[in-house]
């Protein structure tokens, strides 16, 4: 397996270089948005970098693990993956299309409804989430080495806190337009 360091032409420690101060009008509201910003930031670096180690080593976008992952953990049709992902079937139909090419997908006739279709993951997909997984347990050493145990209990905390309530609002949002 390749170094971490070899995966992307830049990693979590250069991202001050690429990303400048945020700075905002001196107001009480002014802490809430850095912070909200700082965050935002975050998880697009978090995404971008979890998505080219993706690519590097298992030659998976994102997209495409995060399906394997939902198919690994119980989720067997497209229409399911799409409620979870808020798009439609065929918006999701074509990421699996490439999972089923790479051999990592299979399609299977519903065992009670003739139109329906079935997903599982291969030999090889249940692998490569297995790798996948992997793969995240290193970004997660590489972005959070920079802090100590207290800290990472706290932002664990911290995280939980506004992930909870935030997951809450978007399955709500999800079910309300659908």
């Amino acid at each position: 397996m390749a170094n971490y360091s070899d995966s992307f032409p830049y990693t979590i420690r250069d991202v001050d270089k690429h990303v400048g101060p945020v700075t905002l009008p001196n107001d009480e509201a002014a802490p809430v948005l850095t912070a909200g910003r700082t965050l935002i930031q975050l998880s697009h670096v978090v995404v971008r970098l979890e998505d080219r180690l993706l690519l590097h080593e298992l030659g998976l976008s994102y997209r495409q693990m995060r399906i394997l992952k939902h198919i690994h953990s119980g989720v067997t049709s497209a229409t399911e993956l799409g409620r979870i992902f808020g798009v439609t079937a065929p918006a999701v139909s074509e990421t699996v299309e490439s999972l089923v090419k790479k051999g990592l997908v299979t399609r299977e006739p519903h065992e009670s409804d003739r139109r329906a279709v079935k997903l599982d993951l291969t030999k090889q997909g249940a692998a490569a989430n297995e790798k996948a997984h992997d793969l995240e347990r290193r970004l997660a050493h590489e972005i959070l080495g920079v802090l100590d145990e207290p800290e990472v209990d706290e932002l664990l905390n911290l995280s939980t806190k506004v992930l909870v309530p935030s997951q809450e609002n978007l399955i709500s949002r999800r079910l309300n337009h659908q």
